[in-house]
């Protein structure tokens, strides 16, 4: 195995949740309390393993089994008292069980098992250090005890150089087997504890996002990572998406977004590996070539060396160092990759945690995306039924009133008085029927590209040039925008928020709307001469939301689509309303 793999041998113990450490002390406490009843029933059967004064052995033994007793009731009625004072316990197992071996016969003695006992407590509660820390208190304990005992009756020391080599190695052999064993077994507990957090993440999480979180929480936390992506491609639709976990260091909340990419990213973020994996780790050496290996899918061999140059492009972009991928796949309509950035250098078991986690993961979080995916499509199709009766209904009642009182203003001869009354009211309905079409058009939420997005300014153009007197302008440099789907949705619902602002609050006599496709993204610009905002010069997205001014939609639009705002306001003369995107934008 490479250098580049570290041996798991000696990895700290995995944290376990407060319910799992609670379980297991609940089984060591009923183990402790019968334990002691069998050590009681033993000493007071078989007298002849005493060497030392029955009253003082007795008394001992007496006292462990109260004690217990206490600690397995403190684990049913209050379980914090026996989490808090696990250490105190434990020092207290240790000298009973030296007490009780060197009251009897020494290593001689049945007794002798009541270490094999604090040594299993040890390894199952506490970690591999202090497990080898117990073996050499018990060590200690047990070669100082059997001369203090020799010397309190005044017999030959009991210390006999061989014999007690071999009892110290047989303590050593079983105490590393011990521990060996209870670390397998806590990462095991830890690996079913992470998949449990990410099911009951994903479970209760209000959006994908929130589901994804709690899985990418996980990874983060065991490999020691600050950074992750989850690249995804839907092979039927042929799009791709870009989550991006970060944290400013390991004790941060998450920051969790989601892009869109290009289609030629799918050649960086899906190259192919060299030979079969599940699981890599691709790393820079000191001469700058790429290593990698990995695990395959179901063997539980060795490592497989490769090539780790396909790793070059999504590391070169991302600016690491080393990364640690699993291929995700969870069905055949996705193809998913998580890659971890600059991890602490894993071990073969975080391969197999990796990949565990994975398999158990990647389902439950498929699931999660298609309910809210299947949720947004029933809720978008309901309020396109609902745009759809307002348009037959409510709209076609109010332009048909508006008819008729444009007709009676017209041809009717009530005087001035009944004239300007009409004239009002239908100035209120035309205003009416303009909200109706707005709310019309905010409820048929589509997927837009482009061209659809110009398509719609030009319609809104109109619509306001035709409902009122405001000279209204497009400047465009071509007749195709380049933007996702996600933010040209957000670019036609901010252009009809401005739009609506001028018709209804500013009083301009004109507006000008730029739409520019740009290198690097795009540029909107809507301009008029109306009264203004209520500020003057030009402030930023971050200071309009610093001095809460500025449409709040719009803000929110433009925060959601990761794009810069800038709104330039002089009262009296007019506002202009500036926004820039990136080709690859932030959702």
């Amino acid at each position: 195995m490479s250098s580049a793999v570290r041996s798991p041998a000696w990895r700290p113990p995995e944290a376990s949740s407060v319910e799992t450490v609670l379980r297991v002390e609940r089984v060591v406490a009923i183990a402790r309390v019968l334990f002691t009843v069998v050590t009681v029933i033993a000493v007071f059967h078989d007298a002849a393993v005493i060497r030392a004064e029955r009253v003082v052995l007795y008394s001992l033994v007496t006292a462990y089994v109260t004690f217990s007793a206490v600690v397995m009731i403190l684990g049913r009625v209050a379980p914090n008292a026996v989490l808090r004072g696990a250490s105190v316990i434990h020092v207290v197992d240790v000298f009973v069980a030296a007490g009780v071996t060197l009251l009897t016969a020494g290593s001689g003695s049945p007794f002798f098992v009541f270490f094999v006992f604090v040594l299993f407590v040890t390894s199952v509660q506490s970690s591999t250090t202090a497990a080898l820390l117990t073996a050499a208190a018990i060590a200690v304990l047990f070669l100082a005890g059997l001369e203090v005992v020799a010397f309190a009756t005044l017999s030959e020391p009991a210390v006999e150089p061989t014999r007690t080599l071999v009892e110290t190695c047989y303590v050593a052999v079983l105490t590393l087997m011990l521990a060996f064993t209870a670390m397998k077994a806590r990462a095991v507990r830890a690996e079913t504890d992470a998949v449990s957090r990410v099911l009951d993440g994903a479970c209760t999480a209000s959006s994908f996002s929130a589901a994804l979180r709690p899985f990418l929480d996980e990874c983060l936390d065991r490999l020691g990572s600050l950074r992750a992506i989850v690249a995804a491609e839907n092979l039927e639709a042929q799009r791709l998406y870009l989550w991006t976990a970060r944290r400013p260091n390991r004790d941060s909340r998450t920051a969790l977004t989601v892009e869109d990419l290009a289609p030629d990213d799918r050649s960086i973020y899906f190259a192919p590996t060299p030979r079969p994996a599940l699981v890599w780790y691709a790393r820079r050496t000191k001469d700058g070539h790429l290593s990698s290996q990995g695990v395959a899918g179901e063997k539980l061999e060795a490592v497989i060396p490769m090539d780790g140059t396909f790793m070059s492009g999504v590391l070169d972009r991302h600016d690491a160092s080393s990364a640690l991928t699993a291929e995700v796949n969870p069905e055949p309509e996705w193809r998913v990759r998580l890659v971890l950035f600059d991890p602490d250098a894993p071990a073969i078991e975080d391969f197999y945690f990796l990949r565990h986690l994975v398999r158990r993961g990647a389902p439950v979080l498929l699931n999660a995306y298609l309910i809210r995916h299947v949720r947004s499509r029933v809720a978008a199709t309901e309020r396109a039924r609902l745009a759809g009766e307002l348009h037959d209904g409510l709209l076609q009642s109010l332009i048909a009133l508006e008819m008729e009182i444009e007709v009676l203003r017209r041809t009717a001869s009530h005087g001035a008085v009944w004239e300007t009354r009409l004239r009002d009211l239908r100035d209120q309905l035309r205003c009416d029927i303009s909200e109706v079409r707005d709310l019309m058009a905010r409820l048929r939420s589509v997927e837009m590209t482009g061209d659809d997005v110009l398509r719609l300014v030009a319609e809104l153009a109109g619509r306001l040039r035709r409902e009122t007197e405001i000279e209204v302008r497009i400047a465009s440099n071509g007749s195709f925008l380049d933007c996702s789907p996600r933010n040209c949705a957000h670019l036609a619902r901010i252009v009809q928020e401005a739009l609506t602002n001028v018709r209804k609050h500013s009083a301009a006599r004109s507006v000008t709307i730029t739409v520019l496709d740009t290198p690097s993204g795009g540029r909107l610009s809507v301009a008029d001469d109306g009264r203004g905002f209520g500020f003057k010069g030009r402030m930023t997205l971050d200071q309009l939301e610093a001095s809460d001014l500025g449409p709040a939609l719009i803000k929110e639009r433009v925060r959601a689509m990761g794009g810069r705002l800038a709104i330039e306001s002089h009262p009296g003369e007019g506002t202009r309303i500036d926004v820039e995107w990136t080709k690859v934008p932030h959702a």
